[in-house]
């Protein structure tokens, strides 16, 4: 059996600020948590806190919990001890696969998509979707296609009641942070966010509960949270969830080809290039993992064309091909393929027979004057 680790968060870094910051008072001797004292609107909490402040040169000095890189290097972290990440995507974008096989890679301390994974990371895999014999036969067939180091010895499998886990519970989150202590769990991943107690809506104050959650868990100090979560009809993450991830991540298919496109949409610790920020990664059904194109070497995915396209006739409804291809980035063939093979578009009839593209959705009100 794994140790504990040592506690972290707050209250050993209250501990290891010392006496010779603000303790109570403010530069001018005003209780900072006195009667009356309020936090970005909040109410401070009555549970003996103290609030603490610090010059620049002492902050700098202070020695504060690791932030540990999981995936990565320093300068260049996408996952940390105690980060939070947030992967969306729309039904079949393989959010499940992807984070199974970012689990074994990290489980077996080997380099994903390109990226560092200095150590072994011990992982909890929560599940709240389908049956359990289900999920438990595709960890069966990843580790059965696996060629690495042996991932199965760090990773971990929330076991019952199958599909009820909730962050809601405080009971789950007590019996969650003892397992995840007593096994020095290093990041959790659960799926699906809307499955795991928060409100349907994701409104600010319900995503915060949320949160607020997980930092009972680990969140902010012992250890990462990875969650899987739908994307909205427009295509964005639903929910107010953005300003809470360190480090957010965007699936899509490419049509009927089998490839995904990632877009590191967010990442806090980690300043990327244009071509680091989105990649394809191709299927390698046999061992269901993936491997790494740079858009640049093959393109941008059809859905990245039909995205350019609708967004320009929208636009500029009841324009040629010529001057839809002139105007809208990417090879002209693909672009023409995609005007006359997708359902999203459509035309009318124009001089001499040309073809004046718009929009399917607004096919019904005739081309533009």
């Amino acid at each position: 059996m794994t140790s504990a680790r040592a506690p972290r968060g707050d209250d050993a870094l209250a501990e290891r600020i010392g006496a010779d910051v603000y303790s109570g008072a403010s530069a001018n001797g005003a209780d900072v948590h006195g009667p009356g004292a309020v936090s970005n609107g909040r109410a401070p909490e009555r549970d003996g806190t103290a609030y603490r402040f610090a010059s620049f040169a002492d902050f700098a000095a202070r020695t504060y919990p690791d932030a540990e890189p999981l995936i990565g290097k320093a300068g260049s972290i996408y996952l940390a001890v105690g980060a939070l990440l947030l992967v969306y995507g729309g039904d079949g974008s393989g959010k499940s696969t992807w984070t199974i096989d970012g689990a074994s890679h990290l489980a077996a301390g080997r380099d994903w998509l390109g990226l560092l994974v200095p150590r072994p990371v011990r992982c909890l895999l929560i599940e709240n979707e389908g049956p359990a014999g289900l999920f438990q036969a595709k960890l069966a067939a990843k580790r059965e296609s696996w060629d690495g180091p042996d991932f199965v010895p760090h990773v971990h499998v929330y076991g019952s009641p199958w599909g009820e886990f909730t962050f809601a519970d405080e009971h789950a989150r007590q019996a969650l942070t003892a397992y995840c202590d007593e096994h020095a769990i290093d990041v959790v991943m659960a799926n699906p966010t809307l499955g795991l107690g928060v409100a349907a809506s994701g409104r600010p104050d319900e995503t915060q509960q949320f949160v607020d959650w997980l930092k009972e868990c680990g969140l902010g100090s012992t250890r990462a949270f990875w969650l899987l979560h739908h994307e909205n009809k427009s295509g964005q993450i639903s929910g107010d969830w953005g300003r809470h991830a360190d480090t957010k991540v965007q699936l899509q298919p490419d049509g009927n080809r089998q490839r995904t496109k990632l877009t590191w949409e967010k990442t806090r610790w980690a300043t990327l290039n244009p071509e680091q920020r989105a990649v394809m990664l191709d299927w390698q059904i046999e061992t269901q993992g993936y491997t790494v194109t740079a858009l640049d070497s093959i393109g941008a995915s059809d859905e990245l064309l039909v995205e350019r396209l609708a967004g320009y006739l929208q636009d500029h409804p009841g324009r040629s091909q010529r001057e839809v291809c002139a105007s809208v980035e990417g090879t002209d063939s693909r672009l023409i393929e995609i005007l006359n093979s997708r359902p999203e578009f459509d035309y009318a009839a124009g001089p001499r027979g040309a073809k004046l593209w718009i929009l399917a959705s607004t096919a019904a009100e005739g081309p533009a004057q």
